[in-house]
């Protein structure tokens, strides 16, 4: 997944930068706009208003329009580059690895699309909304893909609805147990096993960290302090290119908590090279602490 993310990457600085960047997407055939605002409690964390009815991301299904309100696509100069995850009104995670280039970290080239859920055309419940800031991790490492998160203030607040809310922040450490059902969604390549115009997602069990570390997945490419194992040991599910940042998302007591963010893989659904997500736990401190720091606003 990180190896294709990163040619591509190279492909898009080198060739994207011609694009008229005043021409954008057109609109999208169907309305989606009705009910948008007929839920109540859109401030409440992790909570959405349809479920899931199956279990392209690889070969996973459509999401339903209301199934995934914190998930967004991360634009530079208007083009989808990463997934990102609504916190706060005025904040998303996403993956550091998503500006690994000096050249991809002024914020004015970066924008956030919410309310999304075609890819190739703008729905009427999309909006843009652009970044102010980039805060990138500290100790993130490109070489090993270790701290790979992000946060992206926004220059103005998100209004919530019925399609656009935030997910629920770990308050700490949190405990992943081997087997439990996770989600991930985005817009990225389904490789032919579906249509990528339309938001996917897939559900995917956290797998032993001791596997994943073994020789025969990633060995000492995969660090269990910090990152987290989610797939199938024989392929065929997993996030691609395009979904980096987005969130691997996971349910306790009702709730949906933003436990990973799409990390790196060794290409897509191969046999015994899952999907490997940040640890969104480990740094609740950083998260809580630096969304403080910058905006004076407790994150609870």
């Amino acid at each position: 997944m990180i190896c294709l993310f990163k040619i591509y990457l190279l492909y898009f600085i080198m060739d994207s930068f011609f694009l008229v960047m005043s021409s954008l997407p057109p609109t999208c055939k169907d309305d989606i706009s009705p009910g948008l605002y007929s839920c109540t409690n859109t401030t409440k964390c992790g909570v959405r208003v349809h479920q899931s009815a199956n279990t392209f991301i690889i070969d996973g299904k459509h999401a339903q329009l209301e199934s995934w309100p914190w998930l967004v696509s991360v634009k530079f100069i208007g083009v989808d580059m990463c997934g990102g995850t609504i916190v706060d009104k005025n904040w998303i995670v996403t993956a550091a690895h998503c500006f690994d280039s000096i050249y991809m970290r002024d914020p004015r080239n970066w924008t956030i699309a919410i309310g999304k859920y075609h890819k190739y055309c703008t729905d009427t419940t999309e909006r843009q909304l652009q970044v102010e800031k980039i805060l990138m991790h500290p100790d993130y490492v490109k070489r090993t893909n270790e701290n790979d998160i992000a946060l992206l203030k926004l220059s103005q607040a998100i209004d919530y609805n019925c399609r656009v809310r935030p997910i629920c922040l770990p308050m700490g450490p949190q405990h992943l147990l081997i087997g439990e059902k996770c989600w991930i969604a985005g817009w990225g390549m389904t490789l032919g096993h579906g249509n990528d115009d339309i938001v996917n997602e897939v559900m995917v069990p956290i797998i032993n960290p001791i596997l994943c570390k073994s020789s025969d997945f990633y060995g000492r490419r995969f660090h269990p302090d910090v990152m987290v194992c989610a797939g199938y040991r024989n392929g065929g599910k997993d996030a691609c290119n395009g979904d980096s940042g987005g969130p691997l998302i996971c349910q306790r007591n009702g709730v949906w908590t933003l436990s990973g963010i799409t990390s790196w893989g060794l290409g897509c659904g191969q046999p015994q090279q899952p999907g490997v997500y940040t640890m969104v736990g480990h740094y609740a401190t950083w998260l809580h602490k630096t969304m403080k720091a910058h905006n004076d606003i407790i994150i609870g």
